[in-house]
This record gives structure tokens, sequence and C-alpha cells, in this order.
């Protein structure tokens, strides 16, 4: 994770952004938290976005499946596509208009989008992973926002994760928010609810959910 945050600030450095706001979603909410902590000065405000700072056993056993299949099947393994999808979106958007077409719009991302080696790379990477102590070296102010249905980094993890609500505890300056009905991909099956509390967020309203003008 370290040395993806570094690609961060590299990146910027090429554009030459010398200060941002941070938005990690999943993964890249693990990112997200080493960015902010390695490089406060670079950090404005810092949105996590169904992030964990560590895996429980049921989490990482979610990767090693993700592995295996992909060992097996290939990145563009339907089966691993439609797992990621029930483990990634709700009930309701699933069995709704679009659900289908987020599943095959999933396998399209593996297939083109990874090679083999680097998928499992990623997925070992966040099962390694311990980020608590990067935690309190976070001095920007941070949103923590998740779906209340998320069971691939949920809230609340067993005593050996720290999930959302660990950051929300553990990061100094943080507020949360869930998103009612919405799994690991509030961006999804929650789309508009997580946007308006987003932009509120960075514009510095205290009141998370008024409408946008």
């Amino acid at each position: 994770m370290e040395v993806w945050a570094d690609d961060v600030a590299g990146l910027m450095d090429h554009l030459s952004i010398e200060r941002a706001h941070i938005h990690g979603t999943s993964m890249g909410g693990m990112i997200a938290q080493v960015f902010a902590a390695k490089y406060p000065k670079r950090t404005d405000r810092l949105i996590l976005n169904c992030s964990a700072a560590k895996l429980d056993y049921a989490g990482r056993l979610t990767f090693k499946n993700w592995i295996e299949i992909s060992e097996v099947y290939g990145c563009g393994s339907r089966t691993l596509a439609e797992l990621i999808a029930v483990q990634a979106l709700s009930h309701n958007f699933l069995d709704g208009p679009d659900g289908e077409a987020a599943v095959d719009m999933i396998q399209d991302i593996l297939e083109r989008s990874n090679r083999r080696e680097v998928f499992q790379r990623g997925c070992w990477a966040m099962i390694d992973m311990d980020l608590r102590p990067y935690a309190k070296k976070i001095k920007a102010p941070t949103l923590v926002i998740g779906g209340d249905e998320d069971i691939m980094t949920p809230w609340e993890t067993g005593p050996s994760g720290a999930g959302q609500e660990w950051l929300a505890q553990n990061i100094p300056d943080t507020v949360k928010y869930v998103v009612k009905g919405s799994n690991h991909s509030t961006l999804f099956d929650g789309t508009e609810e997580n946007m308006r509390v987003v932009v509120n967020f960075l514009s510095g309203r205290n009141d998370l959910t008024a409408p946008l003008s």
C-alpha cells in the first residue's frame, strides 16, 4: 500500500498538484489511508469509502477465493465476476434492471484491465496488510462512508480485523456516514446519497445530507 501511495504522490507531482482532496474506495481507500498519513501536507480532505485498515479471517478468505478462482479460470471468469457482484452489490440493485449489466461490466473490467499475476498480488496485499499504525498519523478531516450491508469490508469485523467502524473511531478528525440499503459499492447501489454526502463533506457543510444547490 505504501508503494501505491507513493505512486499517487508521483502522479500529483507529474500533474503539478501540490495538495488535493483524496478519495479512495475499497482498496483505493486503503491506499488513501497511507497517503494521508505519509503526506499530510498534500492531503486537504480525506474520504474513505467502503474500506478497512485490516481484514479479519472472513475478509482474508474472500480474497483467497478470488485468487484461487483466477488461478484456475483466469481474471475474466464469469464465476469470479458473479461472486464479486454478490459480495459488492446489494440484493435490491442486483435484482433490478441494472443488475445483470453490472455483472457484465465487472467481468469486462476484470478481463480487460487485469493480468492474473497483478490481480493476485493486489489480493495478497489486502490479505497481508495491517494499516492500523497509520490511523493516528492522519491529520486531514476525514469522512468514513459505506453501506450498512457491506459484507466485503463491514463496519464491524471479527476481533482480528479493523473495519470501517474502527477507522471512524481511530482517525482523529472523522465523521462517519452509513448508506442504508447499500453493500460494498455505494457508488453503484447508493449513488445519489453517496455523492450528496461526499460533496457536502468536501464543501465543509455541517449537514452532510443537505440538498445540493
